[in-house]
């Protein structure tokens, strides 16, 4: 029996059955860090013949299956103990990765890792990457030693390993903290802001180079470098502001770098925000982040999403101000970063904490050895004594909940799905009990396990019908992100969408007379939006832009009516949906307005429609409420609140459903004296 080491560290046994003159070598791993790529290509090589005369034979068949991508060539110096980690002499000592170029081993990832006052640290870079698989599958040495690490970082490690025998300090999460130590890291986590701010550079990996990465990322460099009048030409013409036509693979590839599994990571958030210089590493080519960044602004202030078929995910938000501004609070940072996702659920609170200018106040720290649940509750509890119950507006039915015993009054941030009508600018924090009726503070009692919330309220109306809803928007990368397939069902997905709205017109037409007197389209149109005018408003804005927009067959423009809108948008049908097939006909001075108003409609339709239900009431109010709305559902008045919310009744007692628009309805309306005790779970 035979064995030999590959540079994974994984022991592989070769045992030898006598064939005739021919020897067969059965492979067998005997390691529990058996790296994927063995893994993935074990069957192949799980039987191989050599002669057994001539050593050498083996060597080169190993060097065969290096070439394979299956297993690398021996490296029988490295010791296979595995790294051990030091206590920290103090909370504010971090470690350092010294990486370790080599030109005997080109293919081996050494590092040393060396342990620093955070205070007196040298120059080193830290590196903001996604784990990917939570499988420490592959394996570098480090002080002598082996320590294993995700599939994704190993990657990063060899495009980072500097030339020859030359070395980079760098700072890197997993190795850096003893991942297996929830002390440290709770301690090391305090400090994550510093340390990617006094970093001399953030490098963002974001992966390995696929096809028209480069040419995006010029692509990305162009856009940043074009003069005011170019990008407004482009608004008009691609072509003619020297950019891609649409339609581009060009375009396609900048979106899909948009849309890179880091940026929807919400430690990312923080590392790029406080960073002094930044720079993408994507496989073996770099440019500065600011290209990326720049290049979406770009985008979105001449408005040439629709123009280049590039839908924003949520990266432009890396671009606010408000993330690196010294009066952001948790509730800012928190609402803002709803959507991004974390390993860890506690790190939807932990990475955010650095930003918030607020963070001493709420008494929050990290603690990896507290449950979810406790952290989420701490969290509400403290926004709910600071900002009154509308924070209660992110909270929902636990029936979408990942957070066992999670009150329902409790948001769920573990859930990355938005499935609440929050009417609250993100932006615009709320001032102290600035609802309450009476113009007292309300009083925020809990039972003495914390796990019961009693409100004032009253109970105004009652769901009678709520519409079929199965749609949720998929997180992270499904199937809908591989391009043949989302061609495949993006046009079916837009028929089922407007043949829903079809049928909530008929649901809306049907109840005939409006509680209000208003006319029933009229309200449908608001509805749909959930009572918002941003559409509106951003008409007004750019209308000034449109060459003479006026008349129509049947009718004239008229903003301020919001079934023309909703006109607008019903003759425009499924197009408005496709990216660039609305203001590419802005400068038609016949439909141009028209274009641009069925577009924006659409666009705040879609958000709020989105993993919603259309709700009729028992005294005839329309409305729109969270995805698990039902019949039955009581619609509460809850003090200190402008929306009304829905409420489930559970015996005596209640689980709250989550906040709802109810054309017609305001809380502000019922007398505090109607109000009375009404206790969540």
């Amino acid at each position: 029996m035979e064995s030999f080491l590959d540079s994974a560290f994984c022991h592989v046994i070769a045992s030898p059955l006598l064939t005739g003159k021919l020897r067969t070598f059965v492979l067998e791993a005997q390691n529990t860090f058996i790296p994927d790529v063995l893994r993935r290509y074990y069957d192949d090589i799980l039987f191989y013949q050599v002669r057994p005369d001539n050593g050498s034979v083996w060597q080169q068949t190993l060097r065969h299956l290096s070439l394979q991508g299956c297993i690398r060539k021996a490296s029988p110096k490295i010791d296979t103990q595995p790294f051990q980690y030091d206590v920290l002499p103090t909370s504010r000592h971090t470690r350092f990765v010294e990486l370790h170029g080599s030109e005997a081993n080109p293919d081996d990832i050494c590092c040393t890792i060396k342990t620093v006052a955070i205070d007196s640290h040298p120059p080193y870079e830290a590196l903001s990457y996604t784990w990917g698989s939570s499988n420490r599958s592959s394996v570098i040495r480090c002080n002598n030693s082996t320590l294993p690490v995700t599939n994704n970082l190993e990657q990063a490690l060899q495009r980072l390993k500097p030339r020859g025998n030359n070395s980079r300090m760098l700072w890197i999460d997993a190795i850096s903290i003893n991942q297996d130590d929830p002390e440290e890291r709770s301690s090391q986590v305090q400090f994550m802001r510093d340390i990617f701010h006094s970093a001399d550079r953030v490098l963002i990996w974001i992966g390995e180079e696929q096809d028209h990465d480069a040419e995006a990322l010029a692509l990305a460099q162009k856009l940043t470098q074009l003069s005011i009048a170019q990008a407004q030409n482009a608004n008009k013409d691609l072509v003619s502001a020297g950019l891609p036509p649409r339609g581009s693979p060009d375009w396609q590839a900048l979106e899909a770098l948009y849309l890179r599994k880091i940026f929807s990571r919400v430690w990312c958030i923080q590392e790029i925000a406080v960073a002094q210089k930044a720079t993408i590493i994507c496989g073996g080519i770099s440019a500065p982040w600011d290209h990326l960044i720049g290049s979406l602004k770009i985008l979105d202030t001449f408005k040439l999403f629709y123009q280049t078929r590039i839908a924003d995910r949520g990266l432009l938000g890396l671009a606010e101000p408000r993330l690196s501004s010294t009066s952001t609070t948790l509730q800012d940072i928190i609402r803002f970063a709803w959507s991004w996702e974390a390993t860890d659920p506690r790190d939807k609170i932990y990475a955010l904490l650095g930003l918030a200018s607020d963070r001493a106040d709420s008494g929050i720290v990290p603690d990896y050895t507290s449950s979810v649940a406790a952290l989420y509750k701490k969290v509400t509890i403290y926004h709910l004594q600071k900002y009154g119950f509308e924070f209660l507006e992110l909270a929902g039915d636990t029936s979408l909940r990942r957070v066992d015993r999670l009150p329902s009054w409790c948001p769920d941030w573990s859930n990355f799905t938005w499935y609440n009508i929050d009417k609250c600018d993100p932006t615009v924090r709320h001032d102290i009990y600035h609802d309450s009726r009476d113009g007292t503070k309300p009083t925020l009692k809990l039972s003495p396990d914390q796990d019961a919330l009693f409100v004032q309220g009253k109970i105004i109306d009652e769901v009678k019908t709520a519409s079929v809803q199965r749609y949720i928007r998929p997180s992270g990368v499904t199937l809908v992100n591989v391009p043949i397939i989302s061609n495949m069902i993006s046009p079916i997905g837009k028929r089922i969408r407007w043949l829903r709205w079809q049928t909530w017109e008929k649901t809306a037409l049907s109840l005939k007379v409006y509680p209000t007197g208003e006319e029933l389209l009229s309200v449908y149109s608001q509805v749909l939006v959930a009572g918002s005018q941003e559409h509106r408003d951003q008409f007004n804005k750019f209308a000034s832009d449109i060459s003479a927009p006026a008349n129509f067959s049947t009718e004239e423009v008229n903003a301020e009516d919001p079934k023309w809108f909703y006109r607008c948008f019903r003759r425009n049908e499924l197009n408005v949906f496709e990216a660039g097939e609305g203001l590419q006909d802005a400068d038609n001075s016949e439909k141009g307005a028209e274009t641009l108003a069925a577009c924006l409609y659409a666009d705040e339709v879609e958000n709020w429609s989105e993993n919603r239900r259309l709700i009729t009431t028992e005294k005839g109010y329309l409305g729109m409420g969270p995805i698990t709305a039902r019949a039955g559902d009581q619609i509460c008045s809850l003090a200190g609140t402008k929306n009304p919310f829905l409420l489930r009744k559970v015996k005596k007692k209640y689980h709250l459903i989550g906040v709802s628009y109810v054309h017609g309805i305001h809380p502000d309306d019922v007398p505090p004296d109607e109000l009375s005790e009404i206790c969540i779970l």
